[in-house]
């Protein structure tokens, strides 16, 4: 691009080429310990990248820095307060003077407005599929943190509707969460009002993510997805996958369970969700559930079995999480016993 007949806007740059015009603006000095900070590969890959770039439009510059000021906003999360931090890092990148003024600029294009609902309300609000819309092409940092707003059920739509590497992905940032500044939101906030409605946030830093959270979203995906991702978290992170796992709760996971705990779960269970789940259950799996109700009920589940024909694997996976997320609440009150240590066998 050394003629720069056609220079590109600034959504159209990839990666590096916005790296490379971030290290172009710098001074030298600057430039030279951020590559100091990189590895051999990296380096090579940005000076190729800067010495293709010879005049970059002031106005290109500009728009970078702002998506990197605005970026720095959603990442800080994981470990500083949002715009202090991004701050900071454009005043260490820039020089006092410079940092201000780009700051009060970027100010100045998105100001703060007046807010009324809280964040999670709106997300509620916002159908499924419209949000998918809007969060696909985001920031796999921002679509963590959005999901991790959502209730589990509504998080595992969304996530299931990504493409099989972007799950990945966006589940390892849901676990790597913690607590997040009003200004990240504040960030986020604002675009959604723009696209949907008014909302707001509240003045204080809020925990969300984790492999709690992950969990619980991979619990009510489908059997598919949740197989993938789960098994490329393990081949990434094993011990982060056996945290995963061991907060997960699937219908196989039923045989560890003690006998009274299955009789109390049955009282919850709907008869014909029970029917269509053993359907696709293993032998020792509904012997499990038969041996903790009456004969006439084991009988008739098994003749409904056998009345049944061939049924979908999906109806029958679905009601089985169904049933498992029932096992997992009632654990969760203390209703039942769901004994530790099983997880090493987790069937996905």
């Amino acid at each position: 691009m050394a003629d720069n007949d056609e220079v590109k806007k600034s959504d159209e740059l990839t990666g590096k080429e916005k790296a490379a015009i971030l290290l172009i603006s710098l001074d030298k000095e600057r430039a030279a310990q951020v590559l100091q900070a990189m590895d051999k590969k990296e380096v090579e890959i940005l000076t190729e990248e800067i010495a293709r770039w010879e005049n970059v439009p002031p106005d290109l510059v500009k728009k970078v820095w702002q998506e990197f000021y605005q970026l720095s906003l959603t990442s800080s999360y994981l470990n500083q307060g949002g715009k202090k931090y991004a701050e900071e890092i454009l005043n260490r990148a820039l020089g006092n003077h410079r940092a201000l003024n780009m700051v009060d600029n970027f100010r100045e294009n998105s100001k703060e407005e007046n807010v009324e609902e809280s964040f999670f309300e709106l997300l509620e609000k916002i159908e499924p599929k419209d949000l998918l819309n809007f969060i696909k092409s985001e920031h796999p940092q921002t679509i963590a943190l959005i999901l991790s707003y959502l209730k589990p059920e509504k998080a595992s739509m969304i996530l299931s509707s990504l493409p099989e590497k972007l799950q990945f992905e966006v589940t390892m940032r849901i676990i790597n969460i913690g607590e997040i500044s009003p200004e990240v939101l504040r960030q986020i906030d604002r675009t959604l009002r723009k696209e949907f409605s008014s909302i707001s946030t509240e003045e204080k830093l809020q925990a969300v993510g984790g492999t709690r959270a992950a969990a619980e979203i991979l619990n009510m995906v489908d059997r598919q997805t949740q197989e993938q991702i789960l098994n490329v978290l393990e081949k990434k992170n094993t011990e982060l996958a056996r945290e995963v796992k061991q907060l997960m709760f699937v219908f196989e996971d039923i045989l560890s369970i003690d006998d009274r705990s299955i009789q109390r779960a049955l009282r919850e269970i709907d008869t014909k969700d029970l029917t269509l789940a053993l359907k696709g259950a293993s032998k020792d799996l509904r012997e499990k559930f038969f041996k903790n109700m009456s004969s006439r009920a084991a009988n008739t589940i098994k003749e409904e079995m056998e009345l049944m024909g061939p049924v979908r694997m999906r109806d029958v996976e679905e009601v089985q999480q169904k049933i498992a997320n029932i096992f997992r609440e009632l654990g969760e009150k203390g209703e039942i016993i769901i004994g530790s240590g099983k997880k090493e066998e987790l069937i996905v």
